[in-house]
């Protein structure tokens, strides 16, 4: 059906994801949001952008193979100017760049920010707008984007 690695998982909440580099006939992976290894390209309305970040989760099963209770940690946003203008509840959207995530996707909320009174950067931590636990279906956006400025309009399908 036109799925491929890098498709935009999503559901009407905000980004789930996007498909891993598996695809099969009947299956694929997603590379959750809340992945360590998830990347996106984030802004907040009004200008201050970052990159959100995945935080590894702990898993409260007694056995590797069982995780029965697995509970995330927030989503870290970082490289954000330490004089930014930001307070918890601001939600946080897909910023655009980078040709992987279309723009203004809501990625989640502000719960505070974490000052290191050394460096020039904020992290801030953000509560994720979707619990994929939670989910039973979602939509995946192929997206095929030409070698065009990106101001252009962009073809997308649904499935």
């Amino acid at each position: 059906n036109g799925i491929a690695p890098g498709n935009i998982v999503l559901v009407p909440d905000g980004l789930v994801g996007r498909i891993a580099d598996s695809v099969t006939l009947h299956t694929s992976e997603v590379i959750l949001l809340s992945d360590p290894a998830s990347r996106v390209a984030a802004e907040i309305p009004g200008g201050v952008k970052g990159i959100v970040q995945g935080a590894q989760g702990i898993d409260y099963a007694e056995y590797e193979e069982e995780s029965l209770l697995y509970v995330s940690h927030p989503l870290v946003m970082r490289f954000v100017a330490k004089n930014a203008a930001l307070s918890p509840g601001q939600e946080l959207y897909t910023e655009g760049s980078g040709g992987l995530f279309i723009r203004g996707i809501k990625i989640g909320t502000i719960i505070e920010r974490k000052n290191n009174t050394a460096d020039l950067l904020s992290e801030i931590l953000v509560e994720p707008t979707v619990d994929p636990a939670l989910l039973n279906t979602v939509f995946i956006l192929t997206i095929q984007v030409p070698n065009q400025a990106p101001d252009k309009e962009r073809t997308t399908d649904a499935h």
